[in-house]
C-alpha cells in the first residue's frame, strides 16, 4: 500500500488549474496580510478574485461543481473585504465581508444536503480535495 501525489494519467481541467493557481495566490494573499506586507496583499486581492472566477468560468456545469465553486468566490470575496476593512480601517466593511462568508455557508450547506439526499456524498466531498491524494 503505497501513497501516490499524482498519476501521469490525470489532466487537469481548466477549471482546476485556475482554482489550483488562485489558491496559491490566496495563501500568498493571506500570508502577505498576516506579515504586514500591504502591499503586497492589496496587489493580490484582484489577482486571487479573478483567477476564482476564472475556475468558475470553466468549472464542469454539473450542480455541485458550480455551487461549490461559486461558495469559495463567495468566501474569497469575504476575505478580500476583511482585508481591505483591516488595512484601510474600515470597519464597515466587515459587514459586506460578512454577508459573502453567509452566501458562502448557505450554497455549502445547500449543496451538502441535495447531495446527501441523492445519496452523492463522495461527489460533493471529491471537490474538497485539493491534491486528489489515493491510496494502493
Amino acid at each position: 500500500m503505497g501513497l501516490i501525489l499524482t498519476d501521469q494519467n490525470v489532466r487537469l481541467t481548466k477549471s482546476e488549474i485556475y482554482e489550483s493557481v488562485g489558491s496559491v495566490f490566496w495563501l500568498v494573499m493571506d500570508f502577505s496580510w498576516f506579515k504586514g506586507l500591504e502591499t503586497l496583499t492589496l496587489f493580490l486581492i484582484p489577482l486571487t478574485i479573478l483567477l476564482h472566477i476564472l475556475a468558475l468560468l470553466f468549472v464542469e456545469r454539473k450542480f455541485v461543481y458550480i455551487t461549490l465553486m461559486s461558495a469559495v468566490n463567495f468566501w474569497v470575496i469575504a476575505n478580500a473585504f476583511w482585508i481591505v476593512a483591516d488595512l484601510g480601517s474600515i470597519p464597515s466593511l466587515n459587514s459586506t465581508a460578512e454577508i459573502f462568508f453567509w452566501l458562502a455557508m448557505t450554497l455549502t450547506t445547500m449543496t451538502l444536503f441535495k447531495m446527501a439526499k441523492e445519496g452523492n456524498l463522495p461527489l460533493f466531498f471529491y471537490k474538497f480535495r485539493r491534491f486528489r491524494i489515493r491510496i494502493r
